[in-house]
């Protein structure tokens, strides 16, 4: 229930002007065990649901969230912090220990490394040798966004969408010219069996079994003319627009459009 009235709150929250042009905001969010933890300009935060006490654990504004078992990183915009959820024992690192920049745009994490994506790098932490190494050249780009499984690494850039394979470590890359319906890629995610990439202009995913693209782009009377806030969760990609709010049915695979007057049925 209290992860439902987080969710409703950011739904409502959210600004009317569009950011088409820019990544909606990200969900720092998520519930360990008895506890609730977010981020935001104003730190980390958490609530304990069995006291009901709130507190404020660090004071950096927040850039994103990981979890990796019971170790939880902070990206801030001075560099990432990391510590065991049960004894919060802080360690944190800079671009001077490794990381591609001071700023961390977003970390994400497999059984073997943990990925740190600045505006413009990539660095990866090896776990058993606890050690950071760069991959990828993103110099001449702007990184928004990295979804991670144990065989994948993607990368969501100004210039398309980039897959790591972890096995092979090889590179491949996708744009305007193989399947992408924008160049210019916010958010990458998993969601009912594809890849999906939101850009500035729509929607686009992958179908891995196809080694195929379809999309799906704003202002067709379906999406929304922009993409202000975006939420996905097990059975759902929820996104608020301008023209109100619309949900992508991964049961039925097809978008569904509400009103002002038209309940929400689960």
């Amino acid at each position: 229930m209290l992860r439902v009235v987080f969710n409703l709150v950011f739904i409502a929250g959210i600004v009317s002007a569009s950011l088409s042009a820019t990544p909606p905001p990200r969900q720092l969010f998520f519930q360990s065990d008895n506890t609730v933890w977010w981020g935001s300009e104003l730190g980390l935060n958490r609530f304990q649901t069995e006291n009901e006490l709130w507190a404020n654990i660090r004071s950096d504004a927040v850039t994103d969230l990981c979890t990796d078992d019971k170790i939880m990183w902070v990206g801030t915009e001075h560099g990432v912090f990391y510590a065991d959820l049960r004894y919060l024992d802080w360690k944190g690192y800079t671009s001077k220990q490794g990381i591609p920049s001071d700023t961390v745009v977003r970390v994400v994490s497999d059984l073997d490394y943990t990925y740190i994506a600045g505006p413009h790098g990539l660095a990866r932490y090896n776990k058993l040798v606890e050690q950071w190494e760069p991959i990828g050249d993103f110099s001449d780009k702007r990184i928004y966004d990295l979804y991670s499984n144990q065989t994948q690494l993607w990368v969501a850039t100004d210039a398309g969408v980039f897959y790591f394979d972890k096995k092979f470590e090889k590179w491949e890359s996708y744009t305007q010219n193989n399947g992408l319906v924008s160049n210019n890629a916010f958010r990458i995610f998993y969601f009912s069996d594809y890849i999906w990439v939101l850009t500035d202009k729509g929607f686009s995913r992958y179908a891995s079994s196809m080694k195929s693209w379809n999309s799906y782009k704003l202002g067709d009377g379906i999406v929304g003319s922009s993409v202000n806030y975006m939420l996905v969760d097990a059975s759902f990609i929820w996104i608020v627009s301008p023209e109100g709010v619309a949900r992508f049915n991964g049961k039925n695979q097809t978008w569904e459009k509400f009103s002002k007057s038209m309940p929400i049925e689960k």
